[in-house]
């Protein structure tokens, strides 16, 4: 079967999985701070990889150049990312550090043109404008605007988009050299996870059995994330990146039913079923392009 329709399948299953990921994440947040959070869901994933790489990871045709690229990109994403999005959330507020990140898919389509040489048609460029303008609906709630706002820490978050675009960006390019998703996800969150756990609070102040339920939630939320990110680099290793980026940018969409569904939080008023639209149409966009055969 044709490779476009796989990556889109890779990049719907990343971006369910990213959405699931972070209501488990968020029923972490209960019982330990987001920071705590990164520094066991990452080094758990990594181990959880190292686990099954027996099994999954495949040496044929192996590259010291990408194994060296794959681990460089994992210094940014997700270490760095990570890091970044905790900042923009507790500066700005989760709603609005989430709606800026949906600009990933403006800064891929961007470095994939300029960098890859893929093809971008009018209808793709459209698909991806009206994603970012759902999943910002989606996710802006004024509520969440802190009583100290400053314009100067939206770069924080867009930081942080442009930061996971050139991970994404980097991720495609080195695997044209050794296609090897499982081997990219496993030495990217190996690296992460060394620089998460080097950065971790020294401090806990939480209870026993509150740290033992927030490691419990925070592991199943980086391995989660975890098989998402590997999702994404197998549609990567598929597809291009004007496709991949932007659908798995849709990841918001999939957080609110999981968590209209799973912690009842989300009441559907009309901007949010608006922006559930816009990022159906805008994927539905997208999709179209595989009756076209647009792209390397």
């Amino acid at each position: 079967m044709h490779n476009d329709f796989w990556a889109i399948v890779f990049s719907l299953t990343s971006a369910a999985l990213l959405g699931i990921g972070a209501v488990l994440g968020r029923i972490g947040v209960r019982y330990a701070s987001v920071r705590i959070g990164a520094s066991i869901s990452v080094p758990i994933t990594a181990i959880f990889f190292w686990f099954v790489s027996p099994m999954l990871l495949k040496l044929e045709n192996v590259s010291l150049t990408a194994i060296a690229i794959f681990a460089a990109v994992g210094i940014l994403f997700p270490a760095v990312v990570t890091l970044l999005n905790f900042e923009s959330a507790r500066r700005l507020g989760p709603s609005i550090s989430s709606a800026l990140g949906a600009s990933t898919a403006l800064f891929s389509a961007a470095l994939a043109v300029i960098w890859l040489d893929e093809r971008l048609t009018i209808t793709m460029l459209i698909g991806t404008l009206v994603i970012v303008m759902g999943v910002a609906l989606i996710t802006v709630r004024h509520a969440d605007r802190t009583s100290s706002f400053s314009t100067s820490w939206m770069l924080i978050p867009i930081a942080g988009a442009a930061i996971r675009a050139t991970a994404q960006t980097t991720i495609k390019y080195a695997l044209t050299i050794w296609a090897n998703p499982f081997a990219a996800t496993l030495l990217g969150y190996t690296t992460s996870a060394l620089l998460l756990f080097g950065t971790r609070p020294t401090t806990v102040d939480v209870s026993s059995k509150d740290r033992r339920r927030a490691v419990a939630w925070f592991a199943l939320a980086g391995i989660c994330n975890g098989t998402a990110v590997l999702a994404m680099y197998a549609a990567l290793n598929l597809g291009s990146v004007t496709l991949v980026a932007p659908l798995t940018t849709t990841s918001p969409l999939f957080a609110v039913l999981c968590s209209a569904v799973i912690l009842r939080e989300e009441r559907f008023h009309r901007r949010l079923l608006a922006g559930i639209a816009l990022t159906v149409i805008g994927a539905a966009l997208l999709v179209v392009r595989l009756n076209h055969g647009v792209g390397k």
